[in-house]
């Protein structure tokens, strides 16, 4: 699954105005719903995926797709933290990253916040880890020495 901009700046004026207006049709920043599942889950998947190719095996729990009426389950959220903390246990994360929130329910705006933060800094040290990485190849191979 490819990479999916997280979103980690809700607020709780956002949460408010999602509780106010739950028949919009606009897109609910401050509202857990299935986009925001599916975003989640993919990039976990995506970054567990990437972590494995460069040697930091990360297995994940299997995360059903869901559907409106089964998204408020607090099994998901519990798939979705604990899948997060795989993902930090085999890794790295950076020094403003939060902490793995707890999957209680209800689960407010400032915990799914932490989720996709957590996805974000991680997917921003991966690519700073590949940047890093030095070509080696013939035309290097013995360069600076006499042979």
């Amino acid at each position: 699954m490819p990479w999916i901009t997280p979103i980690y700046d809700r607020t709780e004026s956002d949460a408010i105005y999602a509780r106010l207006h739950p028949d919009t049709t606009a897109d609910l920043k401050g509202a857990w719903n299935v986009a925001d599942y599916v975003r989640a889950k993919g990039d976990l998947e995506y970054v567990a995926a990437e972590l494995t190719i460069y040697g930091y095996p990360v297995t994940l729990q299997a995360m059903p797709d869901v559907t409106v009426s089964s998204l408020g389950m607090q099994a998901y959220v519990s798939l979705l933290t604990d899948n997060a903390q795989a993902v930090v246990d085999a890794f790295t994360t950076m020094a403003t990253t939060p902490a793995v929130p707890e999957a209680v329910n209800p689960w407010g705006w400032s915990k799914v916040n932490d989720l996709e933060q957590i996805l974000a800094d991680v997917e921003a040290l991966i690519n700073k880890m590949s940047a890093a990485f030095i070509y080696c190849g013939t035309i290097y191979s013995g360069e600076g020495c006499l042979i």
